[in-house]
């Protein structure tokens, strides 16, 4: 009985580790393709002003 408390325990904790470096990463990620996509979106506007 200990023994099955104590390895949920630890499959938990490993799942929960797991899940918030996926989450990290993934976040990491997004935050760089959306600096890409505001710096492209920065650059057009910036031209379409300069037009006008």
């Amino acid at each position: 009985m200990a023994l099955e408390i104590v390895g949920s325990l630890i499959a938990i904790l490993l799942f929960l580790f797991a899940y918030t470096k996926l989450k990290m990463i993934r976040e990491h990620e997004t935050y760089i393709y959306y600096e890409g996509v505001d710096s492209v979106s920065s650059f057009s506007s910036h031209e379409d002003g300069s037009t006008e």
